[in-house]
């Protein structure tokens, strides 16, 4: 109230006009004081509030109180973007393109090792000799 520069009587009205016209509504809370025996067993904390739009005002409104539509080439933007998204994720190293699917949790982290396995071993050399070795060659 002190920095409203207003009265608490002002305030008062002020939130109980907007009550009755429907544009605000607030849910006294209390919290238990932990007193044994006689005395108050709760004190009021501060209140909930929730703002909403009367009926009758959204009519007064109009067009004005509704989002405005999206723009004509809005889908087409998606689309684009949707389609630059998938050909990076698909220019990633599996490794690369695991993690960026399955996130950094402990899931994530073994589907990656798994994907860097299945790079690995892909990229391997194999380690068997070719068939014209000089231990197949026959003299």
């Amino acid at each position: 109230m002190d920095r409203l520069g207003r009265s608490r009587d002002t305030i008062v009205r002020a939130l109980k006009n907007l009550r009755a016209h429907g544009f605000i509504d607030w849910l006294r809370r209390y919290e238990p004081t932990g007193n044994e025996g006689r005395g108050p067993q709760v004190q009021q904390a501060s209140n909930a509030y929730r703002l909403s739009l009367p009926e009758k005002a959204r009519q007064f409104l109009g067009r004005f109180g509704k989002a405005p539509p999206p723009p004509a080439d809005h889908g087409q933007d998606q689309r684009t973007w949707a389609e630059a998204i998938d050909a990076y994720r698909k220019a990633l190293p599996l490794d690369e393109r695991t993690q960026l699917d399955a996130g950094d949790g402990p899931l994530g982290k073994a589907l990656v090792s798994i994907a860097k396995g299945l790079m690995k071993r892909e990229s391997d050399n194999q380690t068997e000799s070719p068939s014209n070795s000089i231990l197949y060659v026959k003299t």
